[in-house]
């Protein structure tokens, strides 16, 4: 199968309808309007745009400084790429009003490409499960995927528009991404390998994405050794000629500790959309290291677990990485998370979405108060910096819900794939739900979420399930025998219990109800009858009683009486007999 889609005579790239050349003129002429209106110097200075990695302020500060004779990376101004730069810097000399317009065709570039990319993902994605749909449950076939083309949402992406007319670098950066994404989905390896790294030296986070490449490799066949080999001498040979063309452009090796040295160090704590910033700017200089080791781990640590994980789709693999790589950069923009919001009508079969309103309205709500607490923080000066951070905090809450969305659906598909959407137990609607033999108590629904029982059924000690819920359980759960210890934990030791959700949660209320109640009661008896066990007089109440109390202790007194004085003269005899230098105790 990929042999035959990596043919010359296959049509990998579609081509453009007239509808989509209409689209691609209208997102051009309006990023042109826009840049001519005067809006450039405002978003040049918008944090949430701009960032100092891809400020076009900086970049022009360096184009002054190259046309001085000076290096550019001398202070900590400039952290752009020294080709880039010298790239840029000749063609905003001889032809200045060039540069807008080359950041509007580098946006058509990667929107064609992107959108080349997601046909091809799911056409192959559609003939793949064609092809196993007989290993697929029977009522599951509208969950197959449909040769529907992707609208190209990439070019009115409001993000995207804005970030290229304020002329950021993230659109450069964009573009080489798309490069990647089309060649790795064409089977391109090589061409792939040298975008990526050409996309290394504008942002090193996308390191990250040289795991799911490799494993791309191994699909679909044999895993050639071989071939890994020498696609690894080739990414080293290409780093190895860009650092050197980077060297030989100004002559030094500064520009590594001002791009990819500040990244790591975070030389540079300016506000931005990201969470490096607020932490180092209240941290210890004693605790810095640690927390940036810690820090920059986050984006690879969950390489390797997910690519165990989504072996089988690679592609996918690269989007939750995409996802994660932007969430922990140390130097985010908004324009960073536009590729991977134009991918998500790629996974439109990924109809599981528990949050996917409240991710809509917390991106919205995200986008209209940033700049309001910026203006209350920096021009009013009647907030704090923790007013501007609270609202980067919860857009990156945002965005991990995506992610876990996104996973959570993926999963769900792929077992609703094997085992049926749904299932019918006397006329209703039943959920799957998969109990863990080796982990009583955990729980995990497969189709739809359910309230969790009030008490766990262990199937070994029958005789502690009351009679409602032993009746309940035999007409309304299916369940296996538990695995005994010498047995290896399988597939087959699993119990899926398929529980009705009718009549369920108001019978597990009225049991529990009642037995509260007889507890409590229990519990009143055994109290009252330990109290009479222990205090005895406390049931006299009668008068006689309280009378015969009154004389007892009258005799008492007098007894008492009567043997002081008695004891009073044997006392005074006794102080006679005693010594004059004795001591009293």
């Amino acid at each position: 199968l990929i042999q035959w889609l990596a043919e010359e005579d296959f049509d990998l790239i579609r081509k453009m309808s007239t509808k989509e050349f209409f689209y691609i003129c209208v997102a051009i002429l309006l990023r042109m309007i826009l840049s001519l209106c005067g809006l450039v110097e405002f978003l040049e200075t918008r944090i949430e745009i701009s960032t100092p990695f891809n400020s076009w302020i900086r970049v022009k500060e360096a184009f002054a400084l190259q046309n001085a004779g000076l290096s550019p990376y001398s202070g900590d101004a400039v952290h752009c790429n020294p080709m880039l730069l010298i790239m840029l810097n000749f063609i905003d000399r001889n032809a200045s009003w060039f540069t807008p317009f080359l950041f509007c065709l580098l946006d058509v570039i990667a929107a064609f490409l992107l959108s080349n990319a997601t046909y091809l993902y799911r056409l192959k994605k559609h003939y793949v499960e064609n092809l196993q749909k007989s290993q697929f449950a029977p009522n599951t076939k509208h969950l197959l995927l449909n040769e529907n083309e992707n609208l190209k949402i990439y070019l009115f992406n409001p993000v995207v528009i804005l970030s290229t007319v304020a002329k950021t670098t993230s659109t450069i950066t964009n573009c080489l991404l798309s490069c990647v994404l089309f060649s790795f989905i064409k089977r391109k390896t090589v061409i792939c390998i040298f975008f990526l790294t050409m996309l290394l030296f504008v942002d090193v986070y996308f390191a990250t994405l040289i795991i799911p490449i490799f494993l791309f490799v191994s699909q679909g066949g044999h895993f050639d050794w071989k071939k890994v080999v020498y696609l690894n001498l080739f990414f080293f040979q290409c780093l190895g000629c860009f650092a050197l063309l980077s060297y030989l452009c100004f002559g030094d090796w500064s520009f590594l500790n001002s791009t990819i040295g500040a990244v790591l160090t975070l030389s540079d704590l300016t506000p931005n959309f990201g969470l490096y910033w607020y932490y180092f700017v209240e941290m210890f200089d004693h605790f810095r290291l640690f927390f940036l080791f810690v820090f920059h781990l986050c984006p690879f640590i969950y390489t390797i677990p997910l690519a165990i994980n989504l072996r089988k789709d690679a592609f996918f693999l690269i989007y939750i990485q995409l996802l994660i790589t932007t969430l922990f950069k140390s130097y985010p923009s908004i324009a960073d998370f536009a590729v991977a919001y134009s991918l998500i009508p790629c996974f439109a079969h990924l109809f599981h979405m528990q949050y996917r309103y409240l991710i809509l309205f917390t991106w919205f709500t995200c986008m209209v108060l940033s700049p309001v607490m910026w203006y209350l923080w920096i021009d009013q000066g009647s907030a704090n910096a923790n007013f501007f951070f609270a609202i980067t905090l919860v857009y990156l809450v945002a965005q991990v819900f995506l992610i876990s969305d996104f996973l959570q659906a993926h999963f769900k598909r792929c077992f609703c794939l094997r085992h049926g959407e749904s299932m019918l137990i006397d006329g209703e609607n039943g959920v799957y739900v998969l109990d863990l033999p080796r982990s009583k108590g955990i729980r995990f629904d497969c189709c739809a979420p359910i309230e969790p029982p009030t008490m766990w059924i262990d199937n070994k000690k029958e005789d502690n399930i009351p009679d409602a819920c032993q009746s309940q359980t035999t007409s309304q759960t299916l369940t296996s025998t538990w695995p005994s210890e010498n047995e290896t934990l399988t597939t087959d030791n699993v119990n899926t219990n398929i529980v009705t959700t009718s009549n369920m949660q108001e019978q597990r209320r009225i049991d529990f109800e009642r037995k509260r109640a007889e507890h409590y009661a229990n519990e009143a008896t055994i109290a009252r009858q330990h109290f009479d066990e222990s205090f005895p007089l406390n049931n006299i109440t009668t008068k006689e009683s309280s009378k015969d109390l009154q004389s007892s202790s009258a005799e008492d007194k007098e007894g008492k009486k009567k043997q002081n004085e008695e004891d009073l003269p044997n006392e005074a005899a006794g102080k006679k007999d005693k010594p004059e230098d004795s001591e009293e105790i």
